[in-house]
């Protein structure tokens, strides 16, 4: 006996093993992220109730999403390192702020003994 039969609006309806239409999901594993499949209204991942364990893709798992989900890792190493990079950079704006407060008033310092040094000499 076959599992397809037809609506009257002609789109073929497919059937589980227990003789009803089987509920179209959508995967959210990791693997297969985004793509339907045809299972039995009984089967509920979350309760361990599998109905008659009918189960047929409606879209082939493809390497596009492979591709994706590379692209998605290169990205997310990507922004790591300018995250990375970007904490650095804060780490060295501080350490000159704090060496420009250090030396700030040392300079002042030495541009004043220079000053008096010339004025001495001038006189």
């Amino acid at each position: 006996m076959s599992n397809l039969s037809y609506e009257s609006t002609s789109r073929p309806v497919v059937k589980c093993r227990c003789g009803i239409p089987a509920a179209l999901k959508t995967s959210m594993t990791e693997a297969n992220t985004g793509i339907r499949f045809l299972a039995c209204k009984f089967y509920n991942p979350e309760t361990g109730m599998r109905g008659c364990n009918y189960f047929k893709w409606v879209d082939e798992p493809v390497n596009e999403t492979s591709c994706l989900k590379l692209e998605i890792g290169v990205q997310k190493r990507s922004l790591e390192r300018l995250e990375k990079k970007c904490d650095e950079l804060s780490l060295a704006v501080a350490r000159l702020q704090e060496n420009d407060k250090k030396y700030s008033g040392f300079f002042k310092v030495v541009f004043f003994l220079f000053i008096v040094l010339i004025c001495k000499l001038v006189m």
